[in-house]
């Protein structure tokens, strides 16, 4: 952002800046470039903040669902992971009688 706060008082345009950043998605620098040429920055600008939150909430969701079955695998290798640390020595001492 203060990148973007020097390139706009240098004279470039909002969407100039904000699209040479990497962490800005290509449909919010359109969004605030509509915004420049339309006339209505401050509209155009909650549109985007509107679709960055949905992609974020998109991507925290598919993250989500992709880590609670790797949770369960992990948790259900670990029960069987002690299951087998008790059971193995008490077959072992059976077996001893």
């Amino acid at each position: 952002m203060r990148t973007a706060h020097r390139d706009v008082i240098g004279g470039e345009t909002l969407a100039f800046s904000l699209g040479k950043s990497k962490f800005i998605s290509s449909a919010a620098v359109q969004f605030v470039q509509i915004g420049e040429v339309g006339g209505q920055q401050d509209f155009m600008l909650k549109k985007a903040a509107d679709y960055c939150r949905i992609e974020a909430d998109t991507l925290y969701k598919r993250i989500e669902t992709a880590a609670q079955p790797t949770a369960i695998l992990f948790l259900s290798g670990l029960v069987m992971w002690l299951v087998l640390a008790v059971i193995l020595p008490l077959w072992s001492a059976v077996d001893a009688l």
